[in-house]
């Protein structure tokens, strides 16, 4: 697996037969930067086959409009939950920050001007290219079974 993502944001390019996985975005400015990744790998937007969203957050599916916009024929893996989001263009609060740590990062957002959790919406037309699973837990904690 490669990471064509920043100190912030990791951007796992997994390989497939005839492309690759690409599990997450990014921030909606982290899009240029990831380009220029994929290029020091030699590889192009257009082999990515398969995005894996693995929830509906800022960081998380910040650029995938242009994603979507340069790759015609790629498709999202995403929760069933996580459209009704992207349309929404904002995270949810439910169930607040799980720790201290992620706290302390919510403080730190406010701090810059990004409390709010705000993402580009996801464009209607590219509703036919997302492939809708059923998840078990959206929040970024670890089941205990």
């Amino acid at each position: 697996m490669l990471n064509a993502g920043s100190r912030i944001v990791n951007n796992w390019i997994y390989p497939i037969d005839k492309g690759y996985i690409l599990i997450d975005t990014g921030y909606e400015s982290g899009f240029a930067f990831f380009k220029k990744q994929l290029a020091k790998m030699q590889i192009s937007p257009q082999q990515i086959r398969y995005i894996f969203l693995t929830h509906a957050h800022d960081d998380h599916a910040g650029y995938l409009n242009e994603v979507l916009s340069e790759c015609p024929d790629l498709q999202i893996v995403m929760s069933d939950k996580a459209l009704e989001r992207l349309y929404r263009g904002q995270n949810s609060f439910h169930g607040g920050c799980t720790t201290k740590i992620a706290l302390f990062f919510c403080y730190l957002m406010k701090f810059v001007g990004k409390g709010k959790h705000l993402f580009p919406s996801i464009k209607q037309e590219y509703q036919c290219r997302c492939i809708q699973i059923t998840a078990i837990r959206l929040d970024h904690r670890l089941c205990r079974w």
